[in-house]
């Protein structure tokens, strides 16, 4: 889709464009303005240096989440694990059936704060 220029809005087909690009609130040129920005944000060589700058500001991508993978907490959530694995073949039980009750009598630990790792 083509966004309209200024131009298009003064020219002939200034009522088509003002029908065809207006918004249940919003007008025909503030449309047109919120599409010119959207396209500045993804499509434009300023938005992609943008976009790249956010995703490498903090580092690699990849080595920021191996660690956090590496530094995440296992332990408690690999003891529930365990311990249903346990009591399902203690019981003789389906273990579906057995997950649902141990889930909603014993809620997930809430995981640690990356802050708190630092």
């Amino acid at each position: 889709m083509m966004t309209p220029s200024e131009r298009d809005l003064a020219g002939p087909r200034r009522t088509d464009i003002e029908r065809y690009f207006q918004g249940a609130q919003a007008p025909a040129p503030e449309r047109i303005q919120l599409f010119r920005l959207a396209w500045d944000i993804v499509g434009s060589v300023f938005g992609s240096r943008q976009v790249l700058y956010e995703r490498y500001f903090s580092g690699d991508p990849v080595r920021l989440t191996a660690g956090r993978y590496l530094t995440y907490a296992k332990a408690p959530l690999l003891e529930r694990v365990c311990a249903f694995l346990q009591q399902a073949d203690e019981l003789g039980r389906d273990v579906a059936v057995s997950a649902r009750q141990y889930l909603t009598r014993r809620p997930l630990p809430a995981p640690p704060s990356y802050a708190s790792r630092r």
